[in-house]
């Protein structure tokens, strides 16, 4: 299994490791469906990522490019080679001051570890939101269809953010580890953007980043879960993606719907 698709701004693209999905002893009681997704290929990237000095703001040498590319590689090498899966949200070249060695992007650059049981929910999230694509035949589809394809994108954000919240009564890290997934599908991932970018459906839209919302403060409010600072300052990161790109999305439909925890 590939990262999910390629983002959605013309931003480098950062890297996403995703194991093979969880064994039958793994599986959750949460899962989705599955569906058969047989001869889909998904988008995957094949040369590695390397900024250039005009990726910077001016000002910016040479030698401190050569030496953030340098550290991203090692960075990312680092992460291929981890047993856990890895998501990493954002882009790298807008970190400041600019990386210049492994350490700084471990701590600046917003990635998080997840078990076999996030691997499954985030494979499926995937799966379900190419289903529905599949399923219109989009190429063909009038307005109606159109929206109706979105509403059963939406329906899938809505499915996810639900389990969460129900988590959040059961199994707090579960809980922590839907949220992330979440997260990182509504900035980077193109059909997670589908579902709300014509604002058809505003008021399902809002509700849902709302209740995602109140989800990462849960989890962050919960003492019995034990995240680290830099795990923590990870996830305000990461709520932090979820505004600035919702927040402007669809002439502004969707300003203030999910609030900072």
């Amino acid at each position: 299994r590939v990262p999910m698709g390629k983002r959605a701004s013309n931003t480098p693209e950062a890297p996403a490791k995703r194991q093979a999905p969880a064994s039958a002893e793994d599986a959750s009681e949460d899962e989705l469906e599955p569906v058969d997704l047989q001869g889909v290929e998904t988008m995957e990237s094949e040369e590695p990522f390397e900024a250039t000095v005009e990726m910077f703001p001016e000002g910016t040498t040479q030698d401190q490019v050569d030496s953030f590319n340098k550290a991203y590689a090692e960075f990312t090498q680092g992460l291929e080679e981890q047993e856990e899966m890895v998501v990493v949200v954002g882009d790298p070249c807008k970190i400041r001051p600019i990386p210049q060695s492994v350490g700084d992007f471990r701590d600046r650059m917003v990635h998080f570890e997840l078990t076999p049981y996030g691997n499954s929910i985030s494979a499926e999230l995937e799966d379900k939101m190419m289903l529905a694509q599949l399923e219109s035949d989009a190429d063909q589809l009038d307005e109606a269809g159109l929206k109706r394809m979105r509403r059963n994108q939406l329906k899938v954000v809505e499915d996810i953010v639900a389990m969460g919240t129900a988590r959040m009564k059961t199994d707090t890290p579960k809980a922590f580890e839907i949220a992330v997934v979440m997260g990182h599908a509504l900035t980077d991932f193109d059909k997670c953007h589908d579902a709300f970018k014509d604002g058809w459906y505003a008021a399902e839209g809002k509700q849902v980043l709302g209740e995602l919302s109140s989800l990462f403060r849960d989890v962050l409010a919960d003492k019995q879960l034990e995240l680290s600072d830099r795990t923590r300052r990870h996830f305000h990161g990461l709520a932090e993606m979820v505004v600035r790109t919702y927040d402007r999305m669809a002439d502004g439909c969707y300003k203030d719907a999910f609030k900072l925890p």
